[in-house]
């Protein structure tokens, strides 16, 4: 087993795979940790962290539609941490907001903050996407013209009540 140096140490099975595989993401705000993992499917996600961690699949109940999946995101206490694992198709901005939410869903029901409080989750996820497509050194700014939509409603005219 080799021991990775961060805030609080894992152990891991396979640093050079861990090291190949995973974009880890630390929020300092939030003291949580996400593993990004750099995979075309939910068989190779699994392939992965089973060569990672040791007894993944004592940890979690592997899907049966592992091929089908656009994205995966699961949450595990490790060493006694909480290390929150999704992978998605980076440039799928659907799937991958999707299972970034789910991530920090996970994260925030761990540290006892309500959906309701839209203001740490709206920075969670900001922060997730954001460190995520920087360390995959993916930018989803595109420079393009914004045409003006004529629209058949008429928004300036003064609305009257008939109460």
């Amino acid at each position: 087993m080799i021991k990775i140096k961060t805030p609080s140490k894992i152990t891991l099975c396979n640093k050079p795979l861990f090291d190949e595989k995973v974009v880890e993401v630390i929020d300092p705000i939030h003291n949580q940790r996400y593993w990004f993992i750099k995979c075309k499917n939910g068989k190779q996600f699994t392939d992965i962290l089973t060569k990672i961690i040791p007894g993944y699949t004592e940890l979690v109940e592997v899907s049966d539609d592992e091929e089908l999946t656009g994205g995966e995101c699961v949450d595990l206490v490790i060493d006694g941490r909480l290390v929150v694992i999704l992978w998605s198709n980076p440039c799928d901005a659907s799937s991958l907001f999707h299972e970034i939410l789910h991530a920090v869903l996970f994260s925030a029901k761990s540290r006892g903050i309500s959906r309701d409080d839209d203001e740490p989750l709206c920075y969670m996820v900001g922060f997730l996407v954001g460190e995520i497509l920087s360390k995959l050194n993916i930018s989803l700014k595109k420079s393009r013209k914004i045409n003006k939509v004529e629209s058949p409603l008429e928004f300036d005219k003064e609305v009257k009540d008939d109460v």
